[in-house]
């Protein structure tokens, strides 16, 4: 089953996915290699490098992508080998002095493990982004329009008629019997079905940064490690290494988009420590943002469905972004499979509640991680010796290890 070349200026096809990142092109792989076409509309016609949002893949997410054929081409092409470190460093500064560390940190431990099919891998996703582009492009059940945008739709009981503007600002008609929108957190596709985001904002503000250092690594005492936590308070802050070279990324918390664009390279030397012989840094890309936690009331809309980031958001700690979407991925393409291959569409109809199990899960997991790592402005000593008797069982109690890494690596399906 391909997509039906136009005849009468209307495209036809199966499926139609809106929304060309990471959810859209693993709902493509996913579609197509079950023989079921689809088109993927994207507006970008090339990934950015500059805002490496997603980083960590999880346990989980890499058994997906080996399904996909494309887990040996993440691990080759990654700029950080899986075995380089699996530790994670608190510190008061990247060149000061070390307050504790973890091993055996996001499935990076896991390497020819009969635990898993396959370990964790620390990789920036405009990476992930443009393999899965190049394998959605091997699949001729699959069709990447870039450079397109979607408009809006209307569906009956037959179908979707979804209109969509070319890069020359022509018009196009595409016919489907579903359509999927894996259109990020401002989803035109939501929008266009009348389902809402509930949840809230953090009030905090974060500030990332991108940068290039090529001597900080040779000037660190800390040791190698995929996340450096800087616990300084008057500037705290997470710290990773995008590749071994030398480019580095950074999260500020607690600094506005305004202040962080007044200087940026002010706030790095801050959580690296060096004000008395400066670290040569080069600023690269900043991008501000606040932690959300929300959930669309509904992922789906009759014949139409919500995947990712227009379904829901999480906040970061926990690195449950990403590995979260992939999960709707694999839920949507099983329920495909069961309607298209058996003609059953029961898991098609139970999909938003499969979905909304899990989800709300990771919500609470990933709100429970950043109460017990982050600093709040309402926060007394009360609060703060909790947060430490936490710490303290998580790392001292074989069950709240098992229960964290449960999470971390990712829950089933159903």
């Amino acid at each position: 089953m391909k997509p039906i070349p136009s005849t009468d200026g209307r495209r036809r096809t199966p499926v139609l996915v809106i929304g060309g990142g990471p959810v859209g092109l693993g709902t493509a792989i996913e579609l197509a290699q079950h023989g079921t076409a689809c088109i993927v509309i994207e507006p970008r016609a090339d990934v950015s490098w500059l805002r490496p949002r997603a980083k960590t893949t999880s346990t989980r997410t890499m058994e997906h992508f080996r399904r996909w054929g494309i887990a040996g081409t993440v691990r080759r092409r990654a700029p950080i080998p899986q075995s380089w470190s699996d530790e994670v460093v608190f510190c008061t500064t990247l060149l000061g002095r070390e307050v504790t560390r973890f091993d055996r940190c996001l499935g990076l431990d896991l390497i020819d493990d009969d635990l898993v099919a396959e370990g964790g891998q620390q990789a920036p996703q405009p990476l992930i982004e443009s393999i899965m582009r190049d394998r959605v492009c091997e699949l001729p059940e699959a069709e990447l329009l870039v450079g397109h945008r979607f408009v809006g739709l209307t569906q009956d009981d037959s179908g979707v008629v979804a209109t969509v503007v070319d890069e020359s600002g022509n018009l196009i008609t595409i016919l489907s019997e579903f359509l999927v929108g894996c259109d990020g957190s401002r989803s035109a596709v939501r929008e266009a079905i009348g389902a809402k985001y509930e949840g809230s904002a953090d009030e905090r503000p974060n500030f990332n940064v991108v940068f290039r250092a090529e001597s900080l690594a040779a000037r660190m005492r800390l040791g190698d490690a995929v996340h450096y936590w800087v616990l300084n308070p008057g500037q705290p802050g997470l710290v990773g290494r995008l590749n071994l070279v030398d480019e580095w990324w950074c999260v500020i918390m607690g600094v506005g988009a305004e202040e962080g664009a007044v200087d940026p390279a002010r706030l790095v030397h801050n959580l690296i420590g060096d004000e008395t012989e400066p670290v040569a840094i080069e600023v690269l890309a900043t991008d501000p943002w606040r932690a959300r936690m929300q959930v669309s009331d509904t992922f789906r809309s009759g014949r139409v469905f919500l995947a990712g980031d227009a379904a829901h958001i999480v906040p970061p700690t926990g690195a449950k972004g990403l590995n979260l979407a992939v999960a709707d991925v694999r839920i949507l393409a099983r329920a495909f499979e069961d309607f298209y291959s058996r003609g059953r569409a029961e898991r098609l109809q139970q999909y938003s509640a499969t979905c909304l199990r899990r989800v709300w899960k990771v919500q609470r997991f990933s709100w429970w991680m950043t109460s017990m790592l982050h600093r709040f402005p309402d926060e007394n000593a009360f609060d703060h010796r909790r947060q430490l008797a936490e710490l303290d069982y998580i790392t001292g109690s074989r069950a709240g290890q098992t229960t964290l890494a449960e999470n971390y690596v990712g829950l089933p399906l159903d």
